[in-house]
């Protein structure tokens, strides 16, 4: 097996339907490529969708439970269940472009890097809301690297749902972190295989639409996910280890920040300065607690 393309999903069974299909027209005229579908616990009709992949015998898509919950956990269920030397992740609620495996497959061919980055397009239902601002589309997942192939420098880390690795640079740091439950476990992914050698090439070739539900883009929804991603920061800080000492002064650092921006806000209410202002609090209270 050349290539496992890995789908982790849980509770968005119509926007797997779209994945699944797209995936299964590119890899069935390729041989040595496999689909695995991890179910991440769903409670929708996931399974059902799957079962339609699945049961035709000139399908490549594999089914597989895993019932504990955690993107992490999920994206290591998966590579436990592959056969392949390179191990292709891409989301549930994304679509790949025409020719995305075969790019990935050619590129491992090539041997060009052991790790891969694409490019993600946002393709929210409904369109962006007229007050979220540009400068936030990352928080959405679109790729900000460009449309030149090149190697990610610095702490440049490729998008998680639009990602290629060999399995044998994935086993050589352990997989994903399991005790990292919330946002950034993917940086935590790639920090590591840096610090293993590794380098990470980004090609604008493989690309993905990124499917966002109208219901995820409300303001609540996204101070909810600004309050999360800011508890993942704080999380992802806490795995070093910090001292007593360290974690104060982080504190104080981010009350300090926090109030600033807070003010801001309350002067000139802009949703980037609020969506800034929960990423804050998310902070504090992940570092605040034990």
């Amino acid at each position: 097996m050349n290539l496992s393309v890995i789908v982790c999903t849980r509770n968005r069974a119509d926007e797997l339907v779209n994945c699944l299909q797209e995936l299964g027209e590119q890899t069935k005229e390729i041989e040595g490529v496999e689909i695995i579908i991890v179910d991440n616990g769903s409670t929708d009709h996931t399974k059902e969708v799957a079962a339609r992949f699945t049961t035709d015998p000139n399908s490549r898509c594999r089914y597989v439970y895993e019932p504990v919950p955690g993107l992490c956990t999920a994206r290591n269920r998966g590579r436990v269940a592959a056969g392949g030397i390179v191990l292709a992740y891409i989301d549930d609620d994304a679509v790949p472009h025409p020719g995305w495996v075969e790019t990935i497959l050619d590129h491992f061919r090539r041997g060009l890097s052991v790790c891969l980055a694409g490019k993600t397009v946002l393709k929210p239902k409904g369109g962006i809301p007229a007050w979220f601002p540009n400068t936030l589309y990352w928080v959405l997942g679109e790729s900000s690297f460009g449309q030149v192939q090149r190697f990610l420098k610095g702490d440049e880390n490729p998008n998680g749902g639009n990602f290629a690795v060999t399995a044998q640079a994935f086993d050589s740091v352990g997989g994903f972190d399991t005790s990292i439950t919330l946002y950034f476990d993917d940086h935590e992914f790639y920090s590591r295989l840096r610090a293993k050698g590794y380098r990470s090439f980004y090609d604008p070739r493989i690309v993905i639409d990124h499917c966002i539900d109208a219901s995820r883009l409300n303001k609540p929804a996204l101070r909810q996910r600004a309050y999360r991603l800011g508890r993942g920061v704080g999380q992802l800080y806490k795995t070093g280890k910090p001292k007593l000492a360290s974690r104060l002064g982080r504190i104080v650092q981010r009350s300090l920040l926090l109030a600033r921006v807070g003010l801001s806000w309350c002067l000139r209410p802009r949703f980037d300065r609020e969506f800034t202002l929960w990423e804050h609090v998310g902070f504090v209270r992940e570092v605040a607690s034990c």
